[in-house]
């Protein structure tokens, strides 16, 4: 392809599930309460980061697991190429969730460490009361 090609067929893209920040550090930016309240909604929030300034947030994927079992899976949009620099982009995904009957529940959220790491799991239990 030559240089100046993304122009006319677009940047070279593609949907990678985020990169938590802090994974690395076992310290992950996840923001979730330790008990909620049975049938009202609570939010979790993930923290993601890349070293790509064209990257953009995309959306959080929402698997329910069972009834007191959900997995959440943030994405983002990276492009390769292009004129995109190596300006960090921090994007902060939401997602909004509800257990409703009482009891420990369990939050599990995918992500990566890095770039070139794997996808891994990091696991919250939410008494739900």
């Amino acid at each position: 392809m030559a240089v100046g090609c993304d122009l006319i067929f677009g940047p070279n893209e593609r949907r990678e599930v985020g990169i938590i920040q802090g994974l690395s550090a076992e310290s992950p930016e996840i923001e979730i309460p330790e008990t909620v309240q049975a049938g009202e909604d609570f939010t979790v929030t993930i923290r993601t980061g890349w070293h790509n300034g064209c990257a953009r947030m995309d959306t959080v994927e929402v698997t329910e697991e069972g009834p007191a079992a959900v997995t959440l899976t943030p994405y983002d949009i990276i492009t390769n190429g292009g004129h995109c620099t190596q300006q960090t982009q921090t994007f902060v995904h939401t997602a909004t969730l509800r257990f409703s009957e009482p009891g420990t529940a369990q939050v599990t959220i995918r992500g990566r460490s890095s770039g070139n790491s794997g996808v891994i799991s990091v696991q919250r239990a939410v008494t739900v009361e």
